[in-house]
């Protein structure tokens, strides 16, 4: 009497289709996923910057004697985190290291000082530390100055702003 001999398993073709849908599967859901990180670090990013300019506030009212502090002053008074101060590139020691980036985005502050008849300035400062390619981690470039009014863009990506053209950029949500 002759055995029924039966194969177990799957063929070439059947693993091929799975591998063609599962690559389809994931065209689709990259780009998505990628874009909501982005998103993601963007709006940590925003958070950063209404925190700094809170601190910048709080600096100037009470210790700064009518002038803004920098990422070092505003870290030594806790104003603002370790990760904060790392992201402006301030010597925080031990880790996270300087100039880190926090949510993929690096931020600085420039101050300018009281002078007679000039009041003090600041501008906060936000870019993707990534600008180009899958590993991009913003769209947009953020700014602030004292009067509060948040800016933003979406060219000169790495591209810190300066006081000047922050006050020329279009406020976010215009």
């Amino acid at each position: 009497m002759g055995r029924i001999h039966k194969d177990h398993g799957f063929s070439l073709i059947e693993l091929l289709i799975v591998v063609v849908v599962i690559g389809i599967i994931a065209s689709i859901a990259i780009p998505n996923l990628l874009a909501a990180r982005r998103s993601a670090n963007e709006a940590s990013a925003l958070v950063v910057t209404r925190k700094a300019s809170g601190a910048e506030l709080m600096y100037y009212s009470t210790v700064g004697n009518a002038n803004y502090g920098t990422g070092a002053q505003l870290y030594n008074l806790r104003l603002i985190s370790k990760r904060t101060a790392a992201a402006l590139n301030v010597n925080v020691g031990g880790n996270p290291p300087t100039n880190q980036a926090r949510d993929g985005y690096r931020f600085r502050i420039q101050t300018t000082a009281a002078a007679p008849g000039t009041p003090a300035t600041f501008v906060f400062s936000a870019i993707p530390s990534a600008t180009t390619g899958i590993t991009q981690t913003g769209t947009r470039r953020f700014c602030l100055t004292q009067d509060g009014v948040l800016k933003t863009s979406t060219t000169s990506l790495s591209t810190q702003y300066t006081y000047a053209t922050c006050n020329t950029a279009p406020a976010f949500g215009a």
